[in-house]
C-alpha cells in the first residue's frame, strides 16, 4: 500500500547511525506539487550542497523557476526531472535533494520514501510512453554528476535487442540532433506529473 502524501511538516529522520537531514521549513517556500520543499538557507542545503555540483543547484532553485522538466516531483527527500541528454522520452532521474553519492548514505526517512516513489513513476512512466516496464540504474559516475540520482528509463516496445537491459544507456550516447527537445521533455514531465498526482492516495 502506497502511503499518502503528506502536505505538512516532514518528520523529522531517525539517527540510525548514519547521516541525518537537518528539517527545516521555510514559510516563503512555495508549494511543489502538492508537496512542501525545503528553502535552500536550511542547513540541510548549507551543510550537504556542493558549489560544483549540477544537481545541487537545480535543488536549491526556487521550484517556481525551473521548467517542468526539472520540476516533475520534491517531497523534500527526492526530486525527479527528466533526463537531458537522452534520445528516449520519458527518461526521468530521481534526485537526492541531499548531496550524496552511495544509498548506503541515506537516511531511514528517505530510503523510506524512494521505494514507493520508484513504484509510482513507474506506472507513471509506463502509461504515458507505453513502455512495457521501467529499467532502474544508479551508476553516479560522470564527473560533475556524481550526487546521488537514480535512472527510471522507459523500456519501449520498439526498442531493438542492441537497446534493451544496460545497452538502452547508449540513448545518452546519441548525436545531438536525436535527444528529446526541451519542448518535448517538458510536455511528457506534465503528462508524467499529471499521473502522479492521480495515483496519490
Amino acid at each position: 500500500m502506497i502511503r499518502p502524501i503528506s502536505r505538512g511538516r516532514l518528520a523529522p529522520a531517525k539517527n540510525l547511525g548514519g547521516p541525518t537531514a537537518p528539517q527545516h521549513r521555510c514559510p516563503n517556500r512555495p508549494a511543489f506539487v502538492g508537496l512542501r520543499r525545503q528553502c535552500p538557507s536550511s542547513p540541510r542545503y548549507n551543510r550537504h550542497a556542493v558549489t560544483a555540483c549540477y544537481s545541487c543547484g537545480k535543488n536549491a532553485a526556487d521550484p517556481t523557476s525551473l521548467p517542468p522538466r526539472e520540476a516533475i516531483y520534491d517531497d523534500g527527500h527526492w526530486r525527479v526531472a527528466h533526463a537531458f541528454g537522452s534520445a528516449l522520452p520519458g527518461w526521468l532521474v530521481v534526485v537526492s535533494c541531499r548531496h550524496l553519492t552511495s544509498l548506503s548514505q541515506l537516511t531511514p526517512d528517505e530510503a523510506t520514501a524512494l521505494g514507493p516513489l520508484l513504484q509510482r513513476l513507474s506506472i507513471a512512466v509506463e502509461s504515458v510512453t507505453s513502455a512495457i516496464k521501467c529499467y532502474v540504474v544508479f551508476l553516479a559516475e560522470a564527473p560533475g554528476f556524481e550526487h546521488l540520482h537514480v535512472h527510471i528509463i522507459p523500456r519501449a516496445p520498439h526498442m531493438p535487442p542492441d537497446r534493451t537491459g544496460i545497452e538502452a544507456l547508449k540513448y545518452l550516447a546519441q548525436p545531438e540532433g536525436e535527444w528529446v527537445s526541451p519542448e518535448e521533455m517538458d510536455r511528457v514531465s506534465e503528462d508524467i506529473q499529471r499521473m502522479l498526482r492521480a495515483t496519490t492516495h
